[in-house]
């Protein structure tokens, strides 16, 4: 999560327990893995948005000490949304990335301030050589596979289902809210992490009340 030193973004979630908050933006799904896998040796808790208005609705409720941001996505030009999160206040890190054949000199930021850019396709040591800058290394995390019991792919999947039910809380849509939450709920069951299901399942039984300050702070532990 986040490093307060690298983002003042006001009235956001703050004080992280694991490390910074990253937050890849990627439409791509095979791009997202690549990243989720290779964050799991720092002290960081990732977020995944796979469109520019997902990006949005993270960034005004969570602080972010590193965005990595594709410039093309489905719904606009990815340095058109990071404008937009810098004139709002966001004081994090920037890493672009991008499969067009251009150099970092070339990219038009205007006022905005690049702090990496990762041309695709990229490899591993590229990655780590880029994040290095920015985030803390965990050596109890380089020794452990990604989730246990989890595939990479699954772990994308719940990644990005995680950010729908983010923006289902932010919204208030308690349909879509309830139903990703009680996925998780039986998610976590199946794993045997019990906490975690019950703070999902309280998650739930607030927001079939339309209690959402006590949903979002079940929703959160669970996460924790």
């Amino acid at each position: 999560m986040i490093s307060e030193s690298n983002s003042s973004f006001p009235g956001k979630e703050s004080d992280p327990k694991n490390g910074d908050r990253v937050l890849v933006v990627e439409d791509e799904l095979c791009v997202c893995e690549l990243f989720l896998h290779h964050l799991d040796r720092f002290s960081c808790e990732p977020f995944l948005a796979q469109c520019g208005s997902e990006a949005n609705a993270l960034i005004s409720r969570f602080s972010f000490s590193v965005v990595i941001l594709d410039i093309n996505l489905p719904d606009g030009n990815g340095l058109s949304f990071a404008e937009k999160w810098v004139q709002e206040g966001f004081a994090g890190k920037i890493v672009l990335t991008t499969a067009t054949k251009t150099t970092l000199s070339e990219i038009p930021g205007g006022f905005l301030q690049i702090d990496d850019f990762l041309p695709k396709p990229f490899n591993y040591a590229e990655i780590d050589q880029c994040l290095s800058k920015f985030l803390r290394k965990s050596s109890a995390a380089r020794e452990r596979p990604i989730s246990s019991g989890i595939s990479s792919q699954d772990i994308v999947a719940d990644g990005l289902l995680r950010t729908e039910g983010l923006i289902a809380l932010i919204q208030k849509d308690r349909g879509e809210f309830l139903k990703i939450a009680h996925r998780f709920t039986n998610i976590s069951f199946a794993l045997g992490k019990s906490d975690a299901a019950s703070h999902f399942a309280l998650a739930e039984e607030f927001a079939k009340k339309n209690n959402w300050t006590h949903a979002e702070a079940e929703w959160t532990l669970a996460w924790n």
